[in-house]
């Protein structure tokens, strides 16, 4: 391989690094007004976040995406990215119920290769309360539509005088290993009629994880040997 086809192989691998900015907490409002370019959580670009709520009966003032604020968490290896979406609106009451919306996609430099969600810490007293998480594996969801095939994830908490109670806190599912991963998490909150009927949830944690090897190995390979090539270029300049 010539000198100049490696200098230029090289500086293709070290681009491959480059990234939007890193997510940081702030409101969905804010991760909103990212559009297309997002943010960075571990291995995640995350980006086009959406928000939205329907289906609303008898709750005076809906959460707003001001309201909602979303907070960016990875481990230590830099296999997980995950984001956390929280408000302490998030609650209905007696002949109450309410769904929203939060959309976004995930465009990681390694496969995805699961979908996990954590529901924390959600109370429902006659009433429940519901996440279903629905992934469109290797592409960006069009509005509502997948052009591809879908996985979904559930965790609720329903509460029911008549059938008892039924939970579900933690939930996870493996998927096809993917590059592109859209998300539609839709939140439903929903009270009965007696009194002190009530649902609501405090936070919302979803992440993906990625297999190893991890990119950022390969671009702290690419980088070094990019370095110690300049550096020899420099050198035989100078000499």
């Amino acid at each position: 391989m010539s000198p100049r086809y490696l200098l230029f192989v090289l500086l293709i691998l070290a681009c491959g690094c480059l990234q939007a900015g890193p997510c940081v907490p702030g409101t969905l409002f804010s991760y909103e007004a990212l559009g297309a370019t997002g943010c960075t959580v571990g291995q995640l670009t995350a980006n086009n976040f959406a928000f939205n709520s329907f289906n609303n009966v008898g709750v005076a003032t809906p959460v707003t995406d001001t309201q909602t604020t979303v907070t960016p968490m990875f481990n230590t290896t830099g296999l997980l990215g995950q984001l956390n979406f929280a408000s302490t609106g998030f609650s209905v009451s007696m002949n109450q119920s309410i769904q929203y919306l939060i959309a976004y996609t995930l465009d990681p430099h390694d496969d995805i290769q699961s979908m996990d969600d954590i529901m924390d810490p959600p109370m429902a007293s006659n009433g429940s309360a519901n996440v279903t998480t629905v992934g469109c594996v290797g592409a960006a969801f069009t509005g509502a539509i997948c052009p591809t095939s879908t996985a979904t994830v559930m965790v609720f908490d329903n509460n029911d005088t008549t059938t008892g109670t039924t939970t579900q806190f933690n939930n996870a599912k493996s998927i096809t290993p993917s590059q592109i991963l859209g998300i539609r998490n839709t939140i439903t909150l929903q009270a009965g009629n007696g009194i002190g009927s009530k649902a609501s949830f405090d936070s919302l944690s979803a992440d993906s994880r990625t297999p190893e090897p991890a990119t950022w190995m390969c671009c702290a390979i690419a980088l070094t040997l990019l370095a110690a090539r300049l550096r020899r270029l420099r050198a035989r300049r100078q000499s």
